[in-house]
Order: structure tokens, then sequence, then C-alpha cells
């Protein structure tokens, strides 16, 4: 029993706009209300209950629940008990007035079929919409979505997960070697006088600082007098500088603060900045991304990123890095890849899919 199909265009609402009454009985009735859900997720859920064993649930929804923390719940739910036939990423075309809301069109199976792959494609354009036929589609295992711990909807082909497993074994994350902070808000600065440098995000770019800081004077000084890792919160790809001690940053620029001695932040800055890296950050965080393709980037994502697990690699680019800053070599920057490409043990074929992205 069941329908056979649901379409829709739920609502988009977030709990922490919902009246106290209605979550207690949104999170008592759904398991999809999961932390700091959105209302569409639980419309999601609710489909699914009423579709038949081989009906099909079709909405237009966000795609921020394909791998956020408060998606976890349903992304097990449709993967475990259910299934996907088609997803379509329309996040980049404005598709709503006056509404930013980076939506895919989903389409899911009832417990009845039987499928262990799912089209994906994305659109552009509104025209391509309107052919989406002639769109390429890309074939995606439910496979790697299982065997993800947290279900994520990870997008890539078995080429693009080999490339992220031999990253991930031999890697460590950013949070075992850095703490992450957002620089200083308006109200903690003084923009009439003229004692300390400070950087706007827009200053930051990779490895080198572009145009001419502020002069501004401020009570938090000391939380700047170290040298540190800095990035700029809204980025097409990642881009990381070292700022020189005592420079200031200003709220949109996070910095990294080492949790203890360090001799190799020249060797993170290289990663971070690396086309390994910032191929890895694509593939786990491409469904954050804002208008125009921009990522807004977060402290917990910052800290995420993957960095090689032997020391001795680090040291080896931190000496580049030097020749990278001081002469600005393009030569110098593919070595870095060059060296992450073969402690990844990366084929060629897996080089040349990073290098095309």
């Amino acid at each position: 029993t069941g329908f056979d199909i649901v379409i829709g265009n739920p609502p988009y609402v977030r709990r922490t706009s919902l009246p106290l009454k209605e979550k207690e009985v949104y999170e008592y009735k759904y398991t999809s209300a999961y932390k700091q859900y959105d209302l569409y997720i639980l419309f999601i859920e609710r489909g699914l209950s009423i579709i038949s064993n081989k009906g099909l649930l079709c909405y237009i929804n966000p795609l921020r629940f394909f791998n956020s923390d408060y998606g976890l719940k349903l992304r097990q739910l449709i993967v475990q008990q259910y299934g996907i036939k088609k997803i379509v990423d329309i996040s980049q075309v404005d598709v709503f007035k006056n509404a930013m809301t980076y939506p895919c069109i989903l389409q899911l199976l009832g417990r009845g079929h039987v499928s262990e792959t799912f089209d994906f494609i994305r659109i552009d354009s509104k025209e391509k919409i309107m052919n989406i036929e002639g769109v390429d589609k890309l074939p995606i295992s439910l496979s790697l979505i299982r065997n993800d711990k947290e279900c994520r909807f990870l997008i890539g082909d078995k080429v693009m997960s080999n490339i992220i497993n031999k990253i991930e074994m031999k890697s460590y994350a950013l949070s075992e070697q850095f703490n992450v902070a957002r620089g200083l808000p308006n109200n903690k600065i003084n923009f009439n006088s003229q004692k300390y440098s400070a950087l706007k995000s827009i200053n930051v770019k990779k490895y080198r600082i572009e145009g001419t800081p502020l002069k501004i004077d401020t009570d938090y000084v000391d939380e700047f007098v170290d040298e540190m890792i800095i990035m700029p919160r809204t980025v097409l790809y990642l881009q990381a500088m070292i700022k020189e001690k005592g420079i200031i940053c200003l709220d949109r620029i996070y910095y990294l603060k080492p949790l203890q001695y360090m001799q190799n932040m020249k060797g993170f800055l290289g990663v971070i900045n690396s086309s390994v890296v910032n191929y890895w950050f694509e593939y786990n965080y491409w469904t954050t991304k804002v208008a125009g393709g921009y990522f807004d980037l977060n402290g917990n994502q910052i800290l995420s990123i993957k960095c090689p697990s032997d020391n001795n690699i680090l040291k080896k680019i931190s000496h580049i890095v030097d020749d990278v800053i001081y002469n600005n070599s393009k030569e110098s920057i593919k070595e870095i890849d060059r060296l992450l490409y073969e402690y990844y043990e990366l084929t060629e074929d897996e080089i040349k899919v990073i290098e095309s992205e």
C-alpha cells in the first residue's frame, strides 16, 4: 500500500525558527529530527513513509543534508531502507527568485526497488534544465555512501573514491596540530587610530599579502603576536599564507594557532595550498558551496583538512615553501604537488584526475 509517486517542494525552515511545542512533537515522531535539522528533512522522511514499495519520491530541496551533521539520520534512513534513483544538482542555478537555497532535485525509491547505482547530474544553467536528457550523467555506486561511516553523499566514481582513500589512510586532521579562530569583529576595533597593521580577507592570497593592510587600534593585539597560518573565509579554493608577528586579522579571516611549538608551519602551509588537499576538500564539501561556487568556510571544515602523517614530508615541503614565498616560484609549487602525489602513491591516471579539477 502507499502512493506510487509523491512530488513536492517542502518548506525550508530551520529548527531554530520552530516553536518549542512543534520541535517536541517532531523530535518524538521523526528519526531524522537530529541536531539542528531543517523542516524539509522531516518532509523527506514523511514522504518516504507514504510511498509504496515500488513508489517514487521526487522533491526539490536543499542539498546541504548530503554531508551535514544534521542530515546524518536521514542519510542513514535512505541508504539502509530505501534507494536513490537520481540526484540533479541545481544548486548553482537561480531557480527561486529572491531565495538562495542551493537546491537539488531528489528522486528516491521505495523499499521494493533493488538498485545499487543512481545517476548524478550537475546543471549550471537554466537552459540545461530544459534539456536535461542531453546532460551527461555520472553513475554513482550506493556502496560508496554505505561504506562511509557518516553515510555522506560523496559524489564520484571509483577512481575518485580510491584517491580519497589513499589520502585519508596516510593522513591526520589539522585539528591534531592546531586550534582555529576568527579574526576580530568591527566592535573590537578602533578604525580612527593607526597603531597596528591589520589584514582584511581580500588581502589574503596563496602564500602572500595582496594590497595594503589597514591601520587600526585594538585592545586584543596579544592574540596576534605570533606568526600563524591564516585563510580567508570565502574562497573558490583553499588559499593560505603565514602572517607576520603583530599583524591583526579582521573578521572574515580564520587563523590557525599551533597547539604546541612548531618548526614545520610552512610545511602545513604548503599542504593546505596543494592540489591534493584542494581536491580532497572539494570532494568532501562541494555541497556547502554558496552562490558563484564559493566555499564559505567554517572552523570545523578547516580543522578536518588532511595532512601527511610523515613529518619528513612536511620538512621537505617547508623548505620548498621558502622558495615559493620569496621567489614566487611556480616550479616549486609543482614540486610540492609532486611530493604529495608520491607520498600518497597516486597513479598517473589519478594525478590526471586531480589536475583536471
